[in-house]
């Protein structure tokens, strides 16, 4: 699945499902963890705009997983849209609605996805919600986010039985693969909005380089002027040296002529 479809897909939705949208493109869950979400699974990470999303809470497969930035200012929206329909939200309100106002389970997530891609998909394999599932996997991957932390994010089994150098003692904090997440989270985002900020976050990234790079070269050649000047500076005084010298020998050998002269013997004629 590339990201062109999925935004094509996106672009059909209301703020409910663009949110579903964001939230399988970026996160890389089942959409069978639908059955389990409420509110209190998903809170935004501290001094970050991605938000950290509990799969599974209470069950044994539980782990937890992020979802981007994108989707948080669509879970912003979409929770204001539901006070302004006066509804009471609390930690245990279902993190998706359904339109007559219970909760969204994966069953209806399933059959509403699938009748809207009958209107535009051509591929099977798009049709299929596993899609975002690989599509999350191979877009962090190919961006260079570390395999290990990828699989983390997946809910996959890492620990010393598995395929993976990394052992269960150098497993990466929760603090670690947030930041993780956060440096390669804009290669998920979906709208034409988001991935043009994208575009825009990694020339100024590269301005900065460049930036850096120039004041770099610049306090290099100050330095280098520095030491050349210095340099010159240090063979200028050498040759007054020099020739002070010499004038010192200059002046030395015509006092010593004018005293020979001096104290030359008068002969007579």
């Amino acid at each position: 699945m590339q990201v062109e479809e999925i935004r094509k897909l996106h672009d059909t939705c209301n703020l409910r499902d663009k949110f579903q949208i964001a939230v399988l493109a970026s996160s890389g869950v089942r959409i069978g963890s639908w059955d389990y979400f409420c509110l209190g699974d998903l809170i935004q990470v501290k001094g970050k705009t991605i938000g950290c999303l509990v799969v599974y809470r209470g069950e044994k497969e539980q782990y937890q997983t992020f979802v981007s930035s994108e989707a948080m200012k669509l879970f912003s929206e979409y929770l204001d849209q539901r006070r302004e329909n006066d509804e009471v939200l609390t930690q245990n309100s279902p993190l998706f609605l359904e339109q007559s106002g219970g909760k969204l389970n994966s069953i209806s997530a399933r059959s509403l996805f699938n009748f809207k891609w009958d209107k535009f998909a051509e591929k099977r394999d798009f049709k299929r919600l596993h899609g975002f599932r690989k599509f999350f996997k191979s877009q962090l991957e190919n961006n260079g986010m570390k395999t290990l932390h990828v699989e983390m994010l997946l809910g996959h089994n890492v620990g010393l039985n598995g395929n993976y150098q990394d052992t269960l003692e150098n497993k990466p904090t929760f603090d670690a693969l947030a930041e993780s997440y956060w440096q390669h989270e804009k290669c998920l985002w979906i709208s034409d909005e988001w991935r043009s900020l994208a575009k825009l976050k990694e020339a100024k990234e590269e301005n900065e380089k460049t930036k850096e790079q120039y004041m770099k070269e610049l306090k290099e050649l100050k330095i280098d002027q520095v030491i050349e000047r210095d340099e010159t500076k240090r063979k200028i005084d050498e040759m007054k040296a020099a020739i002070q010298n010499l004038m010192g020998q200059i002046h030395l050998l015509q006092v010593k002529k004018v005293a020979d002269e001096y104290t030359k013997p008068i002969t007579s004629t």
